[in-house]
């Protein structure tokens, strides 16, 4: 049975892991419906579910959940032939990977009842035999089973001295700090990389056409990933801003308020910051963002300017987050 803490994470890897299959299942329909109507795959709608199995294979790997591990694999990696268009979709494609959504949350059931995902190896061999089949069929050639570690070395931390000691989350309890291994970090690092140049690219386009739906979800699904994936480590600082400007971007998506060019603009401004915060995860720090606070409060402020303004945008020009932020 894993300590408190270590129950404390599986039970987050549940709650997201629930919520990026509630989001994949219609995608996928989606996904089928327009492949059927076009003959070609919708790549906004087959990079989105990609994403959500690589968030979910992510989590799997920092929490050692092999089985889901293997699982999401193999979808994410048929998910990304149709996303580099090296084949077409077909509903025995959508099939398979529907039976994988049903057999992924089993084993969160599983892993909420007992905090483990064994105990499912026959049935989650069945689902890797069906998914390899589909991936052969269209490569010639058998895929790896288990997702692929990184071979980067892992840089040693530099010391002034031999009883230097690297700095460890100051979040996180130091029984978990010694769960984090270099490679959960180099695995989280890559992953919010890619999360953060997801949520740029839309905050790109938000900032010329503020009211597309379509950019906003994407946005907001990537900044809940990063969120979560700063959580498990334990980097608050970066959970936190990145937890703030969801919130906000929640509002829109609700459509509470109405995002502007100012907004975004203040939002692309923040992904500088959280990627600050994981170019130093990479040199083996703890992240921090000594502007937080006052990050937070142009966030807040924004907010409550585009509801008391309908969302219309104003004249007088904004402040920078980086200006703002310097300020004593």
């Amino acid at each position: 049975m894993p300590d408190a803490e270590q129950q404390e994470l599986l039970l987050a890897f549940i709650e997201e892991g629930n919520e990026l299959l509630d989001e994949s299942e219609p995608l996928l329909i989606e996904l089928e419906t327009k492949s059927n109507e076009s003959g070609e795959v919708d790549g906004e709608v087959i990079n989105t579910i990609f994403r959500l199995y690589h968030s979910l294979k992510g989590g799997a790997g920092f929490l050692d959940l092999d089985t889901v591990g293997k699982v999401t694999h193999l979808a994410e990696t048929l998910l990304d032939l149709f996303r580099k268009g090296k084949g077409s979709i077909s509903s025995d494609h959508v099939d398979i990977l529907n039976e994988t959504c049903d057999f992924l949350r089993k084993l969160l059931q599983n892993i909420e009842a007992n905090f483990t995902d064994e105990g499912f190896e026959d049935e989650a061999e069945e689902i890797i035999h069906e998914l390899k089949e589909k991936i052969e069929g269209i490569t010639g050639e058998a895929p790896e089973s288990a997702p692929q570690k990184s071979e980067m070395p892992v840089e040693p931390q530099q010391s002034s001295g031999p009883e230097e000691k690297t700095a460890e989350p100051t979040d996180v309890p130091a029984d978990m700090q010694l769960a984090i291994t270099p490679e959960m970090v180099k695995q989280f690092t890559a992953e919010a990389e890619d999360l953060i140049a997801a949520t740029e690219e839309a905050f790109l386009i938000l900032d010329k056409d503020p009211a597309n739906q379509e950019q906003i979800d994407e946005a907001f699904r990537s900044l809940h990933s990063f969120k979560g994936d700063a959580g498990f480590l334990g980097y608050g600082d970066l959970e936190k801003l990145s937890h703030q400007a969801e919130t906000v971007l929640d509002k829109v998506r609700l459509g509470e308020i109405c995002g502007d060019s100012q907004l975004f603009s203040l939002l692309l401004e923040i992904l500088d910051f959280l990627s600050d915060g994981v170019a130093q995860a990479v040199e083996g720090k703890q992240p921090t963002i000594a502007a937080l606070g006052g990050l937070t409060d142009l966030l807040q402020e924004n907010a409550q300017r585009l509801k008391n303004t309908g969302g219309k945008k104003v004249k007088t020009e904004p402040e920078t987050a980086k200006s703002e932020a310097a300020k004593p």
